[in-house]
């Protein structure tokens, strides 16, 4: 499988991004810092919901209407993410959008030789990337929780963390039920 490198995303009108904001992410080493509230974890979860349509800490919510990720101020009312990924011979561009009061999103993706709409571009992502939300999400937001699990708990935490850690969580589920 080829390595992909994110080059630069472009983000409006999602949760804390009102006006467009461009990043670029060419350079051998990115590093996003400041304050709380000023929008780390804002682009990392523009990422995840451009790439997979959904956000992992929001999707199981009851009542939730998705708008939650539309930022209340956008002019026209719209999120947008855009990604430009490339492996070196191919630069796809990956782009998602979402009208607020709408259920759904538009998702399009555009490589070399032709472009991706909706279901097609689903199926599509999974052939580039071959991962799926729970694999992001293993792989970006649990190292840091599970690790600090795995020092500091007790037993019950420690297995917990290693679950989330190996997608276990939902066969322990299951068996507890």
């Amino acid at each position: 499988m080829a390595k992909f490198k994110l080059r630069t995303i472009e983000i409006e009108g999602f949760r804390g991004y009102n006006a467009l904001e461009k990043l670029d992410f060419s350079k051998p080493i990115t590093v996003l810092y400041g304050r709380n509230g000023v929008g780390k974890s804002s682009t990392l979860t523009a990422i995840e919901w451009c790439l997979f349509g959904d956000v992992a800490y929001i999707m199981h919510l009851e009542g939730r209407s998705r708008d939650e990720l539309v930022n209340q101020f956008a002019p026209a009312g719209v999120a947008k993410v855009k990604l430009h990924v490339d492996d070196g011979s191919t630069t796809y561009e990956i782009s998602r959008s979402k009208k607020i009061g709408s259920t759904k999103t538009e998702f399009k993706i555009v490589g070399k030789d032709r472009e991706y709409q909706d279901e097609e571009a689903e199926q599509k992502l999974f052939q580039i990337f071959g991962v799926t939300l729970d694999d992001f999400i293993r792989a970006t937001y649990l190292h840091q929780e599970s690790i600090r699990g795995l020092l500091v708990e007790e037993a019950a935490s420690r297995d917990e963390a290693m679950d989330r850690l190996f997608g276990l969580e939902r066969i322990r589920n299951i068996i507890e039920s």
